[in-house]
């Protein structure tokens, strides 16, 4: 989030040809990865990092048990809601590294994909709760989080500390399992 002072938290995240509990993994030292706290703090700019070594033991280890080698990533700021966009490729360690030129096209195509992920958001909210989007949440009825506003994140977090995003806790997902009979 934005902002505020606490280690970096993934509450919506996405994974091609990574483990399901990738993120869940990831949070356990976040507050030791510089490079996600690198990323964070220039919104807008791609940051390339390649290597295992300059790493914190325990994310050199993480790195190493999904082959997170090479590393390509961008973040904006989300400041309706409090939140930050964060994507992020990777390649192992004997594939190629981020060149300059790839660097240029994934902000191009991040850009694109921000510009669309907020038009779908603002015609899911068509509210103004005077509070922007930060206490907005947008859900499917299995629970997936299309969207959670940094207001909406802290409260859920603060009543269920073992909820790691995505989707909804599965307290509320029983919830809207009685309300779809």
């Amino acid at each position: 989030m934005s902002g505020v002072n606490i280690p970096p938290k993934s509450w919506m995240h996405g994974r091609i040809d990574l483990p399901e509990s990738f993120a869940v993994e990831w949070h356990k030292g976040a507050d030791a990865d510089s490079f996600s706290h690198d990323t964070l703090s220039k919104p807008g700019t791609v940051v390339r990092e390649s290597g295992y070594d300059d790493l914190d033991e325990g994310v050199s280890a993480f790195a190493r048990r999904h082959d997170l080698f090479h590393a390509m990533c961008i973040t904006f700021e989300l400041p309706e809601s409090g939140l930050m966009f964060f994507v992020c490729l990777y390649r192992g360690q004997h594939e190629c590294a981020f060149e300059q030129d790839a660097a240029g096209l994934f902000s191009a195509f991040c850009d694109h994909l921000l510009q669309l992920w907020r038009f779908q958001v603002q015609d899911m909210i068509r509210v103004d709760t005077g509070n922007g989007a930060s206490d907005f949440g947008v859900a499917r009825m299995d629970g997936s989080l299309l969207y959670i506003g940094a207001a909406l994140g802290v409260a859920i977090q603060r009543e269920l500390p073992q909820w790691d995003g995505s989707t909804l806790p599965p307290e509320v997902i029983v919830q809207l399992a009685k309300r779809r009979a």
